[in-house]
């Protein structure tokens, strides 16, 4: 084998295994949905939370019913006092690897109000990028989430993320 054949060999050996780690690294790094999406598996109660820059935390939990129906409620808070609250009701939808949500309401402690917009819904499309058992990774056009499936019965309080994620005490 001439020195040239040896050089080539080695180049196209090294290609191959650069791109072999590329996609092993790519395939860790991200998941993807286990199973097809459907309403049926994206349906339920699903809590959520992140750190803001204000030093807050806003936490959520989005309740979607198999029949298309939503809710989703916001708080915003100060280690376990509640500084903000908001209430999106409206109708969600399934497609392929996203959800499509139209909010026909919102509210806070004091008032309901239909969206500001010329036909008074508001659209938002989630992709899903991961769900698996209780464990769900969508993103919107502006950020990423990561939601846990909960009881249906767990109430939103400040303080008292609920029991089975990641952010209660003692997991």
């Amino acid at each position: 084998m001439s020195l040239t054949d040896t050089t080539s060999m080695i180049k196209k050996t090294a290609l191959l295994a650069g791109f072999g780690l590329t996609s092993l690294l790519t395939a860790c790094a991200s998941h993807g949905p286990s199973a097809p999406l459907t309403q049926e598996n994206l349906s339920g109660s699903w809590y959520g939370q992140s750190e803001e820059n204000d030093g807050t935390t806003l936490i959520w939990v989005n309740h979607r019913s198999t029949e298309g129906k939503f809710s989703l409620t916001f708080r915003k808070c100060r280690d376990t006092t509640p500084v903000f609250f908001q209430l999106k009701e409206g109708h969600w939808v399934e497609k392929g690897s996203s959800y499509i949500t139209t909010t026909t309401q919102l509210s806070d402690e004091n008032q309901t109000w239909q969206p500001a917009t010329p036909n008074r819904l508001y659209v938002e499309k989630y992709d899903v990028q991961y769900l698996e058992g209780n464990e769900l990774h969508y993103s919107n056009s502006d950020e990423s989430f990561v939601a846990y499936k909960v009881d249906d019965s767990y109430q939103l309080t400040c303080g008292q993320p609920p029991a089975g994620t990641p952010f209660a005490k003692g997991a």
